[in-house]
């Protein structure tokens, strides 16, 4: 076999290994997976612009969170201006829990895409502290919670648009 011959096989398969991982890679579970863990890594170092970061530009916060945020003012502000809220808040809250910090679990059940072109993820979260406290209650539980997402952007990254209503206590 020539040297150019050979040359060229590599190269061949190099490409198609490159874009084989490239389709694995953009796949919806993977991207979904990553969502959830960027959201676990922000969570436990305390990072609320991470948190922020794993939500679509279009989430409705006062749709997913009805009871935390007044429809009224809710209403009233925009979305931008209530991203800068939830992270303020957010940011308080990280910093309550900085001598015993956040742990979140989550385990993926099942995906599945939608008519719309977003995706059906069920998942179940767990929130403790280091020490195993749970600072915080939900309502209803996040066991079995179906969250939607969708592609904000042209890369193959899937953030949550939206999921049902549930309230958080502190």
């Amino acid at each position: 076999m020539s040297q150019q011959r050979l040359r060229l096989i590599v190269i061949s398969l190099a490409c198609i290994c490159a874009f084989g991982w490239f389709l694995w890679w953009r796949s919806p579970s993977v991207q979904a997976e990553r969502t959830f863990t960027l959201i676990r890594n922000a969570i436990e170092n305390g990072r609320a612009s991470g948190v922020m970061d794993a939500l679509h530009p279009n989430y409705d916060f006062n749709k997913s969170w009805p009871n935390q945020i007044s429809g009224d003012a809710g209403e009233l502000i925009g979305n931008g201006a209530m991203r800068v809220l939830v992270m303020r808040g957010l940011t308080t809250l990280f910093n309550l829990q900085q001598a015993d910090p956040f742990v979140f679990n989550y385990t993926i059940h099942s995906l599945s895409a939608l008519d719309d072109g977003t995706f059906a993820v069920t998942v179940s979260i767990t929130l403790l502290t280091r020490a195993g406290e749970r600072p915080l209650t939900f309502t209803p539980p996040l066991n079995g919670q179906r969250f939607i997402l969708a592609h904000s952007g042209w890369g193959p990254g899937l953030a949550i648009i939206g999921h049902s209503a549930f309230t958080a206590a502190y």
